[in-house]
């Protein structure tokens, strides 16, 4: 097939990589709660669906979001979701679009890199793509947990 520049392409969009569920509440809305820093530096909208991968235990499903106050660090999941989501998981947060193929080929996506708080601290320069989306490892999110998140704050 010739490709063509009204083809259209699902792309990525944003990304939010190795973040630490703070806090699960299996009532209210199904969705996500995200730190308001963390929702801008990734370009998702407020009540986007976003995905969500969770690193810790395989679960992947989608959810729209919502803002949490800013520098709060929060990552929390309610309703369906935290059947799937518990606090204290690794967890990667990404939105896809769609572009013309032309457009797709010199999309960049916004990779937000974050701290040991869930806080952002920069965004990965397009050579740390695959870098900046690979799993960290088990060891490194208990190394995150030991820096102040334990599955019973927030």
């Amino acid at each position: 097939m010739a490709e063509t520049s009204k083809s259209l392409r699902q792309v990525l969009l944003g990304t939010v990589p190795s973040l630490v569920v703070t806090r699960a509440a299996l009532d209210g809305a199904d969705g996500l709660v995200l730190d308001a820093d963390l929702l801008d530096a990734a370009g998702f909208l407020e009540h986007e669906k976003v995905d969500l991968l969770d690193v810790t235990n395989g679960a992947r499903l989608a959810a729209p979001v919502t803002a949490a106050p800013r520098a709060s660090g929060e990552v929390a999941v309610s309703g369906a979701v935290a059947q799937l989501v518990r606090p204290g998981d690794l967890v990667t947060l990404s939105s896809f679009g769609w572009m013309k193929e032309k457009q797709a080929k010199k999309h960049q996506p916004q990779r937000v890199v974050t701290d040991a708080q869930n806080r952002a601290v920069g965004a990965a320069a397009p050579a740390d793509a695959a870098a900046a989306v690979k799993p960290p490892s088990p060891k490194r999110a208990k190394k995150k947990q030991k820096a102040g998140r334990s599955p019973a704050a927030g």
